[in-house]
């Protein structure tokens, strides 16, 4: 018997429809499983590349500003693959908001902040109960106020911040918002009773409601009161690891000055031994004391230190207050040293006022 050297064996597979739907079925799953895997892999490292190019555009004092750019780029890719992370779209915004602040193209800002409502009005889609969306709103609202002027912003402003305020109505970091807000566009009653809600929550960690309250008693002639205010915004500052605001010691000096109230200056002064101060703005006004008291040389000292730590921190010094110094010098009798200190502030800026003490 022969047997044939090529044989041809067809094989033919029959599938039965049971088999061809869980086929079907196992392909469905996998369309689905493998992009919910892989896509939050991707978002997330095109988030990492986006966090890294952001941080070296701030270095140096954003040397490297067009990194930035670079960020925007990978920021877009991650929200792209995983677009209910909100964490995301937050530092997004907050990159954004950070590189307009420090561009002058101001069509290019107004396009950058647009950017950004957009993409708060995502978050507040996905998230509408979050406060600090609506928070990060208010100033977003605020800056495309003083871009345009368009008042419209400034009610939405005032509107988000509201809502901050009441979806979290015991944190006192909304309603001490939402009251300087208030405050800004004159509802004095109601920014007042904000502050005081501020500081019934939390008398410890917040100066600035107590310093606002201040500015409010001045602006209706309770000046004790505004003092006391001021008082225990200052000692908040010194007993509590809380931002400090620099310029409140200037602005207690100046306040007193104002309502003449030389003896409780002095006083305020010596108490806390500002004349030691290492502050340029808390010199600057203990300067302009001693200077109205006709304690020149003393003025003149502090003067002298002021503008040195001003030159040390980069801080341009007030044209008032330079005015003062010099003429501090005249009154005297340093005449030459008046002249010479006249001409360098001159030569900063070319300003004309400088020649009559030449």
């Amino acid at each position: 018997m022969s047997t044939p050297k090529n044989k041809t064996v067809q094989v033919q597979l029959k599938l039965s429809k049971g088999s061809w739907g869980l086929i079907a079925l196992y392909t469905l799953i996998l369309s689905i499983v493998v992009p919910l895997c892989l896509f939050p892999l991707l978002a997330e490292l095109h988030y990492r590349k986006a966090y890294l190019y952001s941080n070296e555009g701030t270095i140096y004092n954003f040397r490297f500003i067009h990194r930035f750019e670079y960020a925007f780029q990978e920021y877009e890719k991650a929200i792209t693959y995983f677009p209910w992370e909100n964490q995301y779209i937050m530092e997004y915004v907050k990159d954004l908001d950070s590189y307009a602040k420090r561009i002058t193209n101001q069509e290019e800002q107004l396009a950058i902040y647009t950017k950004i409502t957009t993409l708060l009005d995502r978050l507040i889609f996905i998230d509408p109960y979050n406060p600090w969306y609506r928070s990060k709103y208010t100033t977003i609202s605020f800056d495309l106020y003083r871009l345009t002027k368009d008042t419209n912003y400034i009610k939405n402003s005032i509107e988000q911040n509201r809502i901050a305020a009441f979806l979290d109505y015991e944190n006192p970091i909304f309603l001490l918002n939402y009251a300087s807000i208030l405050h800004q566009n004159r509802y004095y009653s109601e920014a007042f009773y904000y502050y005081k809600k501020t500081i019934d929550i939390d008398q410890k960690r917040y100066p600035q409601a107590f310093i606002n309250i201040a500015e409010l008693y001045r602006r209706f002639g309770h000046n004790d009161l505004a003092y006391e205010h001021y008082i225990k915004a200052r000692d908040i500052q010194l007993n509590n690891n809380v931002p400090i605001n620099e310029k409140l010691d200037s602005t207690i000096i100046l306040f007193l000055i104002e309502e003449k109230d030389f003896k409780q200056a002095a006083t305020f002064i010596n108490d806390y031994r500002l004349i030691e101060s290492d502050n340029p703005y808390t010199l600057a006004g203990t300067a302009i004391f001693y200077y109205t008291q006709n304690y020149y040389t003393t003025a003149i000292a502090l003067f002298e230190k002021y503008l040195e730590l001003s030159q040390q921190r980069q801080l341009m010094p007030e044209k008032q207050l330079t005015a003062l110094y010099l003429i501090s010098l005249k009154k005297n009798n340093e005449h030459q040293k008046a002249s010479d200190q006249a001409k360098f502030f001159y030569s900063l800026d070319k300003d004309p006022r400088y020649e009559a003490f030449f």
